[in-house]
């Protein structure tokens, strides 16, 4: 049916596929239309019921967007106009732009997070899916801000100064007794294992890895809190073949951020790298001393902060360089730490440069 419409001059814009088809799967037949000429320039939509299905593998076959099965009627309604609104050669379709606009919602959220970059990414993020959003700097200000306003729902960060979220959660159970059971939901970038269990059993009520994906945090919050006139859940992005990506720098991640973006306002990704220049020095040099006084409890925190920061921009090896001296200093250790700051500072520079130009490219 496509030659017969491409001989006849009218060709099809897009074609839906499902991954299991008789004969020839869905892969297949996508890798089979993009290999002809007359046919490549159809968009191609994967229908899946795998959650975990291999984004990059479904690139590499030219599919542009996929979606869960079953799928919802706006999913799809998003999923076309968003395919159809952007030229074939773009690198990549947003999940969140991709949503259809959403009612407000009575629920409000509190957010507890002190790193101000996971912060205005959050925020920005909640009012995107729909959700009235306050947000604290620690626990204390947590606990204080719940006894003068009912939130439907706590998002928590676990580590923060002051009072961390365990503590934080531990109080607000305390003051509620019986009476009442706000949601709390932990966010921590450890996503170790056990982490999820310790924060079950602090008294949370389920769980968040940073960087927080959009459809996850949808997902948890429409579990949790009163979510009237939320919208669907989005289609997924797809990465396509484009122009070739930093080494440095998950464009992926990057995007999640410009998908945010609201008309008539400064681009989300600008205002959070701008953020991310002013904190990371700080960070930085936190860590050098710690590392050079042997202070492994202030190496944790400092590392974590700027691991956190960095993910949320999508320089992703900054972030697992951070993340490994974390480790160093929550086992108590600064060994090796000095000469591996030295690796971390190159690669700050790296991303630092990478993101300049991509931002800058974007704008």
């Amino acid at each position: 049916m496509l030659r017969a419409a491409a001989e006849q001059g009218e060709p099809y814009d897009l074609t839906i596929l499902d991954m299991r088809l008789p004969g020839m799967d869905g892969l297949e037949l996508a890798r089979t239309i993009k290999s002809d000429p007359a046919l490549a320039p159809v968009r191609l939509v994967m229908l899946t019921s795998l959650t975990n299905q291999d984004r990059g593998e479904l690139a590499r076959a030219g599919i542009e967007a996929s979606l869960t099965k079953p799928v919802r009627e706006s999913q799809l309604l998003a999923c076309l106009g968003q395919v159809l609104s952007h030229p074939a050669d773009t690198a990549s379709i947003s999940a969140q732009s991709a949503a259809r606009e959403r009612a407000p919602s009575t629920a409000r959220i509190l957010l507890a997070e002190d790193n101000i970059v996971n912060q205005k990414v959050a925020l920005r993020l909640l009012e995107k899916l729909g959700y009235r959003a306050d947000s604290v700097a620690n626990g204390l200000e947590a606990v204080e801000a719940l006894s003068r306003i009912a939130y439907s729902a706590v998002l928590m960060d676990c580590q923060m100064p002051e009072m961390d979220g365990y503590e934080a959660t531990a109080e607000i159970r305390r003051r509620e007794g019986a009476a009442r059971h706000t949601p709390v939901i932990a966010m921590t970038a450890h996503a170790m294992q056990g982490d999820r269990e310790k924060c079950l059993g602090a008294g949370m009520d389920d769980y968040l890895a940073k960087p927080v994906r959009p459809e996850e945090l949808d997902a948890v919050l429409q579990r949790w809190a009163s979510t009237d006139g939320a919208a669907e859940d989005a289609p997924v992005p797809i990465r396509l073949p484009g122009r070739p990506e930093h080494p440095s720098i998950d464009l992926a991640m990057l995007n999640r951020l410009r998908a945010m973006n609201r008309d008539g306002e400064p681009d989300l990704a600008a205002e959070v790298f701008g953020l991310f220049l002013e904190d990371a020095p700080r960070h930085l040099e936190a860590m050098r001393q710690a590392s050079t006084r042997g202070d492994a409890d202030a190496l944790r925190r400092a590392a974590h902060d700027l691991k956190s920061s960095a993910a949320n921009l999508g320089a992703m090896t900054l972030s697992t360089l951070c993340k490994d001296l974390e480790e160093m200093g929550r086992a108590g250790t600064t060994e090796g730490a000095q000469e591996k700051m030295s690796t971390v500072e190159a690669e700050y520079e790296r991303a630092r440069s990478a993101l300049e130009e991509e931002i800058g490219q974007a704008a």
